[in-house]
């Protein structure tokens, strides 16, 4: 992300440090060490670390000793999971940031799909790799490529947009890959 984590958006947390701490803990397997966490969004260790010991007393995550460094982990099992994921995404990631799309003028809808949908609404897998972004509406395509670049930059995953107009997501039927996106988990954008 490369920037400050922020609560303004949903501000339940203790400190910024803690949605920090659970989005790389839930989409980047890379950083899992408060050091690596800290510095990638702008934090100071001490605060990581912090939060992290006080998910470890909760159980909701768990520390790997390798070699020097502590690894950190969520504990796919912990009940509070799969709410905090869904509260984590509506604080910083994806959720917050692909909300700039609807500046760019044409845009009607944008909807997340795909792996990074799946992890969001609960189901076990691995760490999504991208962030597939259905975009509803006439934008220009450079407008929209240029966001999502902008975010594949912040977010250190690909954001990849497709782009389709109202009525094909309205006819659905008639194009097999509106078809076939919209019959697996959407997650809607808010604006």
């Amino acid at each position: 992300m490369g920037q400050t984590a922020t609560t303004e958006a949903m501000p339940i947390w203790r400190s910024d440090a803690q949605p920090a701490l659970l989005y790389c803990l839930f989409y980047d397997a890379h950083m899992r060490t408060a050091s690596a966490i800290a510095q990638r969004f702008g934090l100071s260790r001490q605060a990581v670390s912090t939060e992290a010991r006080r998910l470890l007393a909760a159980g909701i995550i768990r520390q790997d000793v390798l070699g020097r460094n502590k690894l950190l982990a969520v504990v796919d099992d912990h009940p509070a999971i799969n709410a905090l994921r869904t509260l984590v995404d509506l604080t910083v990631g994806p959720l917050v940031d692909l909300k700039r799309l609807y500046d760019v003028d044409g845009v009607e809808r944008v909807m997340v799909f795909g792996s990074w949908a799946r992890r969001h609404l609960g189901e076990p897998g691995p760490t999504p790799r991208d962030v597939d972004v259905l975009v509803v509406g006439t934008p220009d395509d450079y407008a929209v490529t240029s966001v999502c670049l902008g975010l594949s930059g912040q977010h250190g995953v690909e954001v990849s947009p497709m782009i389709v107009s109202s009525d094909e997501f309205a006819s659905r039927g008639r194009n097999q890959i509106v078809d076939l996106i919209t019959s697996g988990p959407l997650v809607e954008v808010r604006q």
